[in-house]
């Protein structure tokens, strides 16, 4: 049973759960917030000139994750890795 949406997330005595009242705003910004942090495949983009990277691909003895690498545009590849298939950017907590 779903209560009214104006009511925010938590359990109701009944043991059902009422969902947070949220605006098309809000929603809008948690999904920028979410795109920020995916891992992009390197047929969409790629990314900036020496940028810090997180990237995923093959090295010649399997697939793995390496962190703090980053894309030459005068080579037109990437720092370790030989074979990359996604990155992401490395995004530090605020304030730190």
């Amino acid at each position: 049973m779903i209560e009214d949406s104006n009511y925010p997330i938590g359990p109701i005595d009944d043991g059902t759960v009422r969902p947070a009242k949220c605006d098309a705003a809000r929603v809008e910004q948690l999904e920028a917030e979410l795109d920020k942090h995916r891992w992009i495949p390197v047929s969409e983009r790629l990314p900036k000139d020496e940028y810090s990277i997180l990237a995923y691909g093959n090295d010649g003895f399997g697939y793995k994750i390496v962190a703090n690498t980053s894309y030459n545009l005068e080579f037109k590849k990437f720092r370790i890795l030989s074979k990359v298939t996604h990155w992401k950017p490395i995004i530090l907590p605020e304030g730190e």
